[in-house]
């Protein structure tokens, strides 16, 4: 078994079955895929069930979140590397190909490889634009750079070494790349294979200002806890970009007075970025509505 696919779910019966099927449609097809249902109150085992395929795996377990459902999902693989999909989200055919493609062409070398990812809004696909920043090494790449879980390919044996901390509810993805960028480089491949769905329902999503201000607190803990690897520079841009997410989120409320003392305390945190005269323009404007903007500028970063 070369990939272990590992789906936690809770309560997303309804949507689970296109996340399934997905990977039923893969073009590689030597994978298993481990669905870990953390307590779903709803039909999610019947909906597992209607598929008679001896590669999927269903797991209950008592409602722990996906950190604990994600590290079960782990211990039960058999597979070589773990892959992630979220029940909300699919792959399109290609993923597994591009990954085993991706892992010959670098002579199977142990690293965490991540893909490009699609977004689903209302219907309409989109590729996510996303410019990465340049770093001296794994960990500060890990720490300024945004990789959503479901993008990642990792050998199990690094997985199963490290772990999710089921003590992290958001970030938790940054937390554990950055300590299993203490012993792998990044590998990337560049091809467009994973799709999320955005929705008001997500874990990070515009109405949820609690995740934005939970990241922001995580970062500065790990900056501290990285000092060695995370140079200041990297980590005032990166803390920077963290609070004018703050501030978008309170444009989405329509709580403008909030958003303008985040986006300046963005600003003060990296005062020499260019991206800060947009940032004192969108002060300017909050007052004359930009909402429309934000909610594009958010799919897209």
């Amino acid at each position: 078994m070369l990939f272990s696919i590992i789906l936690p779910t809770y309560n997303r019966a309804k949507m689970l079955p296109v996340a399934i099927e997905s990977v039923l449609l893969q073009e590689y097809t030597n994978w298993e895929l481990i669905i870990v249902d953390d307590g779903s109150t709803d039909n999610t085992k019947q909906v597992v069930q209607q598929y008679n395929d001896n590669r999927i795996k269903y797991i209950w377990q008592e409602n722990q979140e996906r950190s604990a459902a994600r590290n079960n999902g782990i211990n039960k693989a058999s597979g070589n590397y773990i892959c992630f999909l979220d029940s909300d989200d699919y792959l399109l055919s290609n993923h597994l190909a591009e990954f085993y493609s991706c892992i010959e062409q670098n002579g199977e070398k142990f690293a965490i490889y991540f893909c490009n990812t699609m977004c689903e809004y209302k219907g309409e696909i989109s590729e996510v634009k996303q410019t990465y920043i340049n770093t001296r090494n794994s960990i500060e790449f890990a720490f300024a750079n945004t990789i959503g879980v479901p993008r990642v390919c990792i050998p199990t044996r690094y997985m199963l070494k490290h772990n999710f901390n089921p003590l992290i509810s958001i970030g938790e993805d940054k937390d554990l790349w950055i300590r299993i960028a203490s012993e792998l480089n990044f590998i990337h491949n560049n091809k467009y294979t994973t799709v999320y769905k955005e929705h008001d329902n997500r874990s990070v999503s515009l109405s949820n200002t609690r995740s934005f201000i939970d990241t922001y607190h995580l970062l500065k803990q790990l900056r501290n806890k990285n000092s060695k690897h995370i140079s200041s520079r990297i980590a005032n841009k990166t803390i920077s970009t963290a609070l004018f997410n703050i501030a978008k989120s309170y444009i989405y409320l329509h709580m403008n007075g909030k958003a303008a003392e985040y986006i300046l305390r963005s600003i003060f945190k990296c005062p020499f970025m260019k991206v800060n005269i947009h940032r004192v323009l969108l002060i300017l404007s909050l007052w004359g509505g930009y909402k429309k903007q934000i909610l594009n500028e958010y799919r897209e970063a």
